[in-house]
C-alpha cells in the first residue's frame, strides 16, 4: 500500500482550495486532484507492507513536534502542470520533513527523487490537465489574490487505495 505524511488545512485554507478545485473541474470536466484531502505534503507517497509503524510515528511525531506559523500567499506552478498555492518556505517546515525522511529510513523507507533540496512546499489544486487546459487555467488564476497565515495544529496519515484515491487514514494534532 502506498502512505504519505501531510500538514492538513484549516477550514479557510480548505475552502478555498476546494472552491478552486471545483471551479476547475466544471470549466475542463476534470481534476484528479479534487479526490485528496488539501494538505501540505511532508513526505511523498512510499511503499508500505503494514500501517501501524507508520501510525505509531504519526502519533508520536504530533506529540514531539511544536506548531508553527504557515504562510500561503499566491497561486504558482509547476513545469509538470501542476497548480498550486504557494506555501511561504518557511525552514521550520524544511526542518520537519527533513526530520520525517530522516526517522522513517529505520523502517526502510527512502526518500524520493523529489525529496532534495529542490524541494518547494505547496498545496495542489490542480494537476493532469491537457497543456492548453493547463494554460487557460494558469492564466485565469495567476492574478488570484491569496493569502493565509495559521498555525497548523494536524499532522495526517494518507492511504492510498488505488489510482488517485487516497483518504486521510489516521489524523493527529500536534503540540501547541
Amino acid at each position: 500500500m502506498l502512505l504519505a505524511y501531510a500538514i492538513l488545512l484549516p477550514d479557510a485554507v480548505h475552502n478555498r482550495v476546494r472552491e478552486t478545485q471545483l471551479a476547475i473541474e466544471r470549466e475542463y470536466g476534470r481534476n484528479p486532484t479534487r479526490r485528496l484531502e488539501p494538505h501540505i505534503t511532508l513526505k511523498q507517497p512510499f511503499e508500505a507492507a503494514t500501517l501501524e509503524p507508520f501510525v505509531t510515528y504519526l502519533e508520536d511525531l504530533a506529540h514531539d513536534v511544536p506548531s508553527f506559523e504557515i504562510v500561503i500567499t499566491g497561486v504558482r506552478s509547476f513545469d509538470d502542470g501542476t497548480l498550486f498555492l504557494d506555501v511561504i518556505q518557511d525552514p521550520r517546515l524544511d526542518t520537519l520533513r527533513r526530520r520525517i525522511l530522516r526517522d522513517l529510513v529505520a523502517q526502510g523507507v527512502r526518500p524520493a527523487p523529489v525529496e532534495d533540496g529542490r524541494y518547494h512546499f505547496h498545496a495542489t489544486l490542480a494537476a493532469g490537465l491537457r497543456p492548453d487546459e493547463f494554460a487557460r487555467a494558469q492564466a485565469a488564476l495567476e492574478e488570484t489574490h491569496v493569502e493565509f497565515r495559521f498555525i497548523f495544529d494536524t499532522l495526517g496519515l494518507f492511504c492510498g487505495l488505488g489510482p488517485e484515491e487516497w483518504i486521510v487514514y489516521r489524523r493527529a494534532s500536534v503540540r501547541a
